[in-house]
């Protein structure tokens, strides 16, 4: 199978999925079972499965698999489980305490893209017009944790359902920023994302 079918197929699912999903509130005729195993086969085949249609035959990224705990009580903050895609520790696919569907989306964001942060320092040369002086971009990672920007230490805090882009190198982009910034000058930063996998 061809990536571009790949990327058909599974947003094709996913999108059928939802349509049904929203039809079935009106009569709710499908069960939450019914839900779960949807979007657990799903995960499975993109995630777990070392077929065709296996995320890990695309990705350059590790093995890290995020998995989104059911929430309790309405107004919690959901909480996160990771494994390695090889741990014998992995949640079953018929494990009520997984909320399946966002597993799925945030590994799918998680592993499916690259993304650049473009940072540039600009001036008008116009009154709708910005002139670009210089720019560096570079690759960022999309994860579902944080750590302090001021200082170098490694302890992370998850803060998911936020996503958060790191900059490994961040010395390059404040260098740009604050050694070219003068009076006149702007600083304009851009995330773009690509799909690297088989979206």
């Amino acid at each position: 199978m061809e990536r571009h079918s790949l990327n058909d197929f599974l947003l094709s699912e996913i999108v059928t999925r939802r349509s049904l999903l929203s039809e079935d509130s009106k009569t709710l005729s499908s069960t939450v079972n019914d839900q779960d195993a949807f979007w657990s086969d799903l995960f499975s085949r993109a995630f777990l499965n070392s077929g065709q249609f296996s995320i890990s035959n695309f990705s350059t990224q590790d093995d890290l698999l995020f998995f989104v705990n059911q929430t309790v009580r309405k107004n919690s903050k959901p909480q996160l489980q990771v494994f390695r895609r090889s741990s014998p520790n992995l949640p079953g696919l018929a494990d009520p305490r997984i909320h399946w569907e966002h597993t799925l989306y945030l590994n799918l964001i998680l592993q499916c893209f690259v993304y650049v942060l473009t940072v540039g320092v600009c001036t008008r040369s116009g009154a709708k017009e910005i002139e670009i002086l210089r720019k560096c971009s570079q690759v960022v990672y999309a994860s579902p944790s944080s750590r302090q920007m001021e200082s170098k230490g490694t302890e992370e805090k998850i803060v998911y359902p936020r996503i958060v882009f790191h900059v490994d190198n961040f010395e390059e982009v404040r260098f740009l920023s604050s050694q070219l910034l003068s009076r006149g000058h702007l600083a304009s930063a851009v995330d773009d994302s690509v799909f690297h996998g088989p979206l």
